[in-house]
């Protein structure tokens, strides 16, 4: 259930393409919109901010927990690497049929028009679906180091990797912004995150190494 007059983004760590397919109609909606909330469909749209700020985005429709209007931000299927640098995270990577990276720009581009919501949804290959969710969530530009700056009333089945990042900077290998001066936790972690000097608690759980 969404809060009136909020925004949804969708953070997936889904092990095994089949869960992910069943999500989405891999079908490409012909229309812009502003959000996900302004389509049926359930896939590959061309989101519209305004005239100079355009991207295409999976959209999620129908979500046997929290409905309708998501926007995925990260969905993680396989065993794709995200060992990315700076660059990598702000424009985006991947694959949108497997693992993909949206983009920390657009991210950014997205959140400051309007309140959002997370969830961060994983499930496993066999094994209980787990979720955390954040009423609140909102990230600062590039020159604010896309700072984690919204993050708010935490509920979940999942161990909570999310709030112990709020006011973090966003680190990756060649860009070290964490607080832990001793080490760079995106190498430690081999991912990339908005890492606090409590790294293992937050990074690992959905862009570091996974066997």
């Amino acid at each position: 259930m969404h809060t009136f007059g909020t925004l949804s983004l969708l953070l997936l760590v889904l092990i095994g393409i089949a869960s992910a397919k069943q999500l989405i109609d891999s079908r490409i909606g012909e229309e812009s919109v502003s959000s996900c909330r302004e389509t049926s469909v359930s896939g590959v749209v061309t989101i519209k901010l305004n005239e100079s700020v355009s991207f295409q985005a999976v959209c999620v429709q129908r979500h046997r927990q929290f409905g309708d209007g998501w926007m995925v931000i990260q969905q993680r299927t396989d065993f794709m690497l995200f060992y990315q640098n700076w660059a990598a995270y702000r424009k985006g990577f991947g694959d949108f049929d497997r693992s993909f990276w949206l983009g920390l720009e657009k991210v950014y581009q997205v959140t400051e028009r309007a309140p959002h919501e997370l969830v961060v949804e994983y499930q496993p290959v066999s094994g209980p679906r787990l979720y955390s969710q954040v009423a609140s969530f909102g990230i600062g530009s590039e020159s604010e180091k896309y700072a984690l700056k919204k993050l708010d009333s935490y509920s979940g089945t999942a161990r909570d990797c999310i709030t112990a990042s709020k006011g973090a900077d966003f680190s990756t290998f060649d860009e070290d912004n964490n607080i832990n001066g001793d080490s760079n936790c995106a190498v430690t972690s081999q991912g990339a995150w908005w890492y606090t000097s409590d790294w293992y608690v937050v990074g690992d759980c959905t862009t570091g190494y996974h066997q």
